[in-house]
């Protein structure tokens, strides 16, 4: 599903456990003790995610992502998994450039 598709179009049910489908909006990401929220976009719609499981290496603000969890009753999308979109080629860093650190990555 999309944030449309939760948002607008009220295809999920509170509580009810599905895939949330999206792009890291870039600025959103926060990083508490136990919870890593932001948001999600399709281009239409917005949701806010709080995901409380382990967060991929390669997730970072501009990524696409899915995510498995339900539609909590506060509106904000809770997700327990994060799995990372991307194109499947390796880019090892520039000569001198340093590997972006896990704070890079989620902005903390």
């Amino acid at each position: 599903m999309t944030p449309t598709d939760i948002v607008a179009d009220h295809k999920a049910q509170v509580g009810e456990r599905v895939r949330l489908g999206g792009y890291v909006v870039p600025g959103s990401v926060q990083r508490t003790q136990s919870t890593l929220n932001f948001t999600v976009t399709d281009g239409t719609e917005s949701m806010q995610v709080s995901d409380t499981g382990s967060v991929p290496e390669l997730f970072r603000p501009g990524q696409g992502v899915v995510l498995e969890g339900s539609l909590g009753t506060d509106g904000r999308f809770h997700s327990d998994t994060i799995l990372v979109k991307h194109d499947g080629e390796y880019r090892p860093p520039e000569p001198g450039e340093k590997p972006l650190s896990r704070a890079d990555r989620t902005g903390s």
